[in-house]
């Protein structure tokens, strides 16, 4: 029960950061543009507003989301693979 329990809460939080990952740096000006890393080093500040760095950032978001659908894929291949072998040992 607890290792599915952690499965989801895994699954829940890579597609959360994703899509913030990926909604942040375009839909959300208030939270990218005010950020801590910004007042932190305002330096960086001309990297943080570039159009390429919020595409990286939005890359990791679709890695993230691909991430947990590959996660979701491979325990849904495992539980299958798993119910056969049992079907398989209660036949013998």
């Amino acid at each position: 029960m607890l290792k599915k329990l952690t499965f989801y809460i895994y699954i829940f939080y890579c597609f959360e950061i994703g899509v913030f990952l990926i909604v942040a740096p375009w839909w959300l000006p208030q939270v990218w543009e005010n950020n801590y890393f910004l007042f932190l080093l305002p330096r960086l500040k001309g990297l943080f507003l570039s159009g390429y760095f919020r595409g990286a950032v939005t890359g990791l978001g679709v890695v993230n989301l691909l991430l947990a659908v590959s996660e979701i894929i491979q325990n849904e291949q495992s539980r299958r693979i798993f119910e056969r072998s049992g079907e398989a040992k209660s036949k013998l």
